[in-house]
C-alpha cells in the first residue's frame, strides 16, 4: 500500500520510506508502519483510500477507515479472535494428549505381554534350576555311595593283605619245619635203624600236605586281592608316586639309536597354536594328553579351594577321554595334598601327584619321555619352559585355555 502511494506522488513518513523496499515485512518492519499509521492521521488516510476490507480484513479496515463505533467492534473482534485461538489452543492440546495416553496404553500393554513373557521364562528357568539341583543332590548322593563303598573295598583289601601276610607267615613256619623233619628224618636214617622210619616218613609226609596247604591258601588269597584291587588307571595311587624313570639313552650298549619323537602333524589351514589346531590335537584317538594340572585350574576356578579345582578338572578330562579315545593324564603339585574321586567314577584319566622337593613341570617332561615314541603326546600348559621342553622332546604344546574351551569351560 505505501508503495502504491510513493507512486502515486504521496507524501511518505520517513520511517515508512525506509522499508518501501522490503519484500516481506518482518516484525520491525510492520511496528514501523504501525507506528507510522497511529501517528500520522494524513498517511493513515492515503491508505484507507487505496485499501478494501476484502484485501485487510474487517479489523484492519476498521483500523484505518475508523467509523463511528469502530473501537468497539474492533475489541469485539479481537476478543473472539483470542477466544478462538485459545479454543484451537486447546483443542490441540487434547489432540496431543489423546495421542499421548493411546501411546502409553500401547507401552503399557506391551509392558503387561513382556511381563507375562518373563513371568513363563522365570517359572522356566526355576524349574529348570530345581531339576539342575535335583541332578546334583543325586551325583552327591551317588559320591557319598561311591566314597562309601571305595572306603569298604580299601578295608576289605587291608583285611585280605592281614590274613595274606598271616599265611605266609604260616607257610614259612611250616616250610621250616618240614625242612627240620627231613633232615631229622635223614639223620635217623643214618644212624638209628632201632627207630620206626616208617611212622616218621607218614609224619613228614602229613607235615608236607599241611605246608602244601597252606601255599594254596596263599595263592588264593594273592587272587583275591588282585580281584579286589581297582585298575591301574582308574583311579590315582593314593600314594605319593615316585618320579618317572628318567628317558632311555640315545642307544643301547649294542648301539642301536633310540627312536625320535615326532610331533603330531596339523591339517592345513590351520596355524600352530591356533584354538582350531588345539581342537584337533586333543581329539586326537589314541594321543597321550599330559596336563599341567594347576596351570589349567587356576584360569578355570581360581577362587574354588584346590580340592574343587581337581575333582572338576578331573570329570572334564575324563569324558574327554571317553568322547574322543585320546589317554588324558594330568599332573599335580604336592603329594601330601592327595585327594581325588574314587575309583568308580573316573574311566580313562590317569592322575599323578609330584614327589616332595618335585614340581609338577619336571614330572611332566619325565613323563614325554616315558611315553613310546610311536605315541603322539600333547602336552597342555601355560608355562614357558614346560612348552619349550616339551617341543624339544617331539611333543605338541597347547595353552591352558584352549584345552578348556575344547572341554566347555570358559577361562575367567
Amino acid at each position: 500500500m505505501a508503495k502504491r502511494l510513493a507512486e502515486r506522488g504521496e507524501e511518505v513518513p520517513a520511517p515508512v520510506r525506509r522499508i518501501l523496499g522490503f519484500a516481506k515485512l518482518a516484525g520491525p518492519a510492520r511496528r514501523t508502519l504501525r507506528a507510522a499509521l497511529e501517528d500520522d492521521d494524513a498517511f493513515r488516510d492515503h491508505v484507507a483510500e487505496g485499501a478494501t476490507e476484502a484485501e485487510v480484513g474487517r479489523a484492519g479496515w476498521l483500523f484505518l477507515v475508523r467509523p463511528d463505533g469502530w473501537e468497539a467492534e474492533l475489541d469485539d473482534l479481537v476478543d473472539r479472535a483470542g477466544r478462538w485461538a485459545q479454543a484451537s489452543a486447546a483443542a490441540r492440546d487434547e489432540r496431543r494428549a489423546e495421542r499421548r495416553l493411546a501411546g502409553l496404553e500401547r507401552r503399557a500393554e506391551a509392558a503387561e505381554r513382556r511381563a507375562e513373557d518373563l513371568q513363563g521364562e522365570l517359572a522356566g528357568v526355576r524349574a529348570e534350576l530345581e531339576d539342575r539341583r535335583a541332578g546334583q543332590r543325586a551325583l552327591l548322593a551317588e559320591l557319598t555311595d561311591a566314597r562309601a563303598r571305595a572306603d569298604e573295598e580299601a578295608d576289605g583289601r587291608r583285611r585280605a593283605v592281614e590274613a595274606l601276610a598271616e599265611a605266609r607267615e604260616q607257610a614259612a613256619a611250616g616250610a621250616a619245619d618240614l625242612g627240620a623233619a627231613r633232615r631229622r628224618l635223614r639223620e635217623l636214617q643214618a644212624g638209628a635203624g632201632s627207630v620206626d622210619l616208617a611212622r616218621v616218613t607218614a609224619a613228614a609226609s602229613r607235615l608236607g600236605a599241611v605246608v602244601a596247604e597252606a601255599a594254596g591258601a596263599v595263592a588264593e588269597l594273592d587272587a583275591a586281592v588282585a580281584a579286589a584291587s581297582p585298575p591301574a588307571r582308574s583311579a590315582p595311587d593314593p600314594q605319593p608316586p615316585s618320579p618317572p624313570a628318567p628317558p632311555p639313552a640315545a642307544s643301547d650298549a649294542g648301539g642301536t639309536t633310540r627312536a625320535r619323537r615326532r610331533a603330531p602333524a596339523i591339517p592345513g589351514g590351520m596355524f600352530d597354536d591356533s584354538p582350531e589346531a588345539a581342537a584337533h590335537l586333543l581329539r586326537r584317538a589314541g594321543a597321550c594328553i599330559l596336563v599341567d594340572g594347576y596351570n589349567v585350574t587356576k584360569l578355570a576356578w581360581p577362587d574354588e579351594p584346590p580340592a574343587e579345582q581337581r575333582a572338576r578338572l578331573h570329570v572334564a578330562l575324563d569324558d574327554l577321554g571317553v568322547r574322543s579315545g585320546c589317554r588324558p593324564e594330568v599332573v599335580w603339585d604336592g603329594a601330601e595334598q592327595v585327594t581325588a574321586l574314587p575309583a568308580p567314577l573316573l574311566r580313562d584319566l590317569r592322575v599323578h601327584f609330584s614327589a616332595p622337593d618335585v614340581e609338577a613341570d619336571d614330572v611332566v617332561l619325565d613323563l614325554v619321555d616315558a611315553v613310546p615314541a610311536g605315541v603322539d603326546v600333547v602336552v597342555v600348559s601355560n608355562d614357558r619352559r614346560v612348552r619349550d621342553g616339551a617341543r624339544a622332546r617331539g611333543a605338541a604344546a597347547v595353552r591352558s585355555e584352549h584345552l578348556l574351551a575344547v572341554l566347555g569351560i570358559g577361562a575367567r
